[in-house]
């Protein structure tokens, strides 16, 4: 259970290693919430909610979940988007402008974005 929580960087490429030299000899079994291990070393992926089992596939199938509703845009723009949305992440562009990344499932009016495992784990358990 969170296997890599706590550790630094260094530990943490060290045990995605050890797991990857597993490949094919075992199963192995990985619990938690750090989408970034699961994408990197994982064969296939199991989402959970509330004790459900919700999704399962590959990292690239669960990409494909957000297909198409992912958007990066200008902060600015954030009272232009329509209905409910998730912002997955705050960040500065190189000029320094701030920018929203978010899931949306109604079509927005802005380009979308490629999804990650991330964004496809947040639209399984948002049933989006």
């Amino acid at each position: 259970d969170e296997p890599t929580a706590g550790l630094d960087p260094e530990e943490r490429i060290r045990f995605k290693n050890i797991v990857k030299s597993l490949h094919g000899k075992c199963t192995v079994i990985l619990s938690t919430h750090i989408v970034s291990d699961i994408a990197s070393v994982c064969d296939e992926t199991i989402i959970m909610n509330d004790g459900k089992l919700i999704c399962c596939g590959t990292s690239e199938e669960i990409s494909q979940k957000a297909k198409n509703k992912v958007y990066l845009i200008p902060e600015e723009n954030q009272n232009l988007i329509k209905g409910k949305y998730y912002i997955i992440q705050n960040s500065s562009d190189e000029t320094g402008k701030s920018q929203l990344r978010f899931i949306s499932q109604e079509k927005q009016n802005f380009d979308t974005v490629e999804a990650t495992v991330e964004d496809g784990y947040i639209c399984s358990i948002k049933n989006i």
